[in-house]
């Protein structure tokens, strides 16, 4: 019934009376978190710190927190806090948690850094366990520069806040201050390496990532699903085949139990690698396939010139009833404008929104582009294009001027040509990286 209340429009009072019943009449009914949080939500829909401050002081006195605030009007809650705390009333220990909690779960910098000035004003900086929430929450939102202030200034050196600026340098791909902290741990465990490698690929320095393999198979048996998976990606990304395959032969040996990211990672190595026949042995080993791993193995084919087999594939997986994603039709697409299937690719293309509610982005556009351009059917191009429902980019344009050369028709290049220029204003070197 409170929830009913607090949810329907115009019934916010029923439900504020319904709670003082609750508390007034029913002194043996325990308020769950549930209830505190539906009504903690209600004061910041309301914006009411009156009520707030009640509620505030029924948390206290039950011991209860905000961590049940839900998304809904979280960030709304955040706020009615700070505006208790400017009215007055003064915010324990569990308030600061729960509130910093909620700051990081909303990766709200914004309000992270609200709660931050409060704590400076207020004198509350010199508190640990203050000062480590708002260094979580600057870790969450990848503020790292505030993050490394916070540590610094608490003289705390502990491995897990060096972890987690391992983990935040590493996903901006700041590869430098992770390396950094990372030699600075006597002791590593597999979450810094897990990071470390997954950085390294990421910011595209994969002879770091060879080296760094190298480093930690000194020391032990690498097993770690995420770390194989790093290294295999940057193996692809080479073209570096005898490593993969020697990584690929370690796992094997050791019997390793690959789950479905790992045994895509493997296929999607040995596809790019030039390899397709190790690649087909990986995937026809998999009893239960999924979309990631059709989608593989679909690229391979269709990159490697087995544009039919790609096809083959694709229907087989609607066959087994996989649903195809973006990334499927991009592939199938990409097949079918590399052999001149026309009709066929138009087909995909029309099931993306008819069959799967699939909305093309650019790239499929230019796919379906380039392949009406390849077939020599320029009108078609042209007609397509006009009919594109989102803001055409460079890309387009140089898929439809790839068309017009195609097909030798120099007035309709230039046509396309004096466009580009008066979009990127006059900017010939523009036209020359779209040509």
């Amino acid at each position: 019934m409170l929830s009913g209340y607090a949810s329907a429009e115009g019934y916010e009072a029923h439900a504020l009376n319904l709670f003082r019943e609750m508390q007034n009449e029913c002194e043996d009914m325990k308020t769950d978190k549930v209830t505190v949080a539906r009504m903690l939500n209600l004061c910041a829909k309301l914006l009411n710190v009156g009520y707030g401050r009640q509620l505030h002081t029924f948390m206290v006195k039950t011991g209860a927190d905000v961590s049940g605030i839900t998304n809904g009007y979280m960030e709304e809650g955040l706020k009615l806090f700070v505006s208790m705390a400017e009215d007055g009333v003064r915010w324990n220990g569990r308030t600061f948690a729960s509130v910093l909690k909620a700051c990081s779960g909303l990766r709200s910098l914004k309000c992270g850094k609200e709660v931050h000035a409060y704590v400076l004003k207020n004198g509350l900086i010199s508190s640990k366990f203050i000062t480590s929430g708002i260094f979580d929450v600057y870790c969450k939102c990848e503020n790292m520069k505030y993050a490394e202030l916070i540590y610094l200034m608490s003289r705390v050196e502990n491995s897990f806040s060096i972890t987690k600026l391992i983990l935040g340098y590493s996903s901006q791909g700041n590869m430098v201050e992770a390396r950094r902290f990372f030699d600075s741990l006597a002791e590593k465990n597999v979450v810094v390496w897990t990071a470390l490698f997954s950085g390294y690929v990421k910011a595209r320095q994969y002879e770091a990532v060879f080296e760094l393999f190298s480093d930690l198979s000194k020391e032990a048996m690498v097993s770690e699903p995420l770390i194989l998976v790093s290294v295999l990606r940057a193996c692809a990304l080479q073209s570096a085949l005898n490593p993969g395959m020697e990584i690929h032969a370690c796992m094997l040996k050791m019997g390793l139990g690959m789950d479905k990211k790992l045994i895509s990672t493997v296929v999607d190595m040995y596809s790019q690698c030039g390899n397709l026949r190790y690649a087909e042995t990986v995937f026809q080993s998999v009893v239960k396939r999924d979309t990631i791993l059709y989608n593989v193995m679909i690229s391979g084919y269709a990159h490697h010139g087995h544009e039919i087999k790609a096809i083959q594939l694709f229907e087989e997986m609607l066959r087994n009833r996989i649903k195809p994603n973006m990334v499927t039709f991009l592939e199938i697409l990409s097949a079918c404008r590399h052999c001149g299937f026309v009709e066929l690719g138009e087909k995909y293309f029309n099931s993306m929104t008819v069959d799967y509610n699939i909305l093309p982005e650019i790239d499929h556009y230019a796919c379906m582009i380039d392949l009406y351009g390849r077939a020599n059917q320029l009108e078609k191009a042209m007609g397509f294009m006009k009919r594109i429902p989102i803001e055409q980019d460079p890309v387009i344009s140089g898929v439809i001027l790839n068309a017009c050369r195609l097909s030798k028709n120099a007035k309709l290049a230039r046509e396309v040509e004096e466009k580009i220029l008066r979009s990127e204003g006059g900017d010939e070197a523009r036209l020359c990286a779209v040509g």
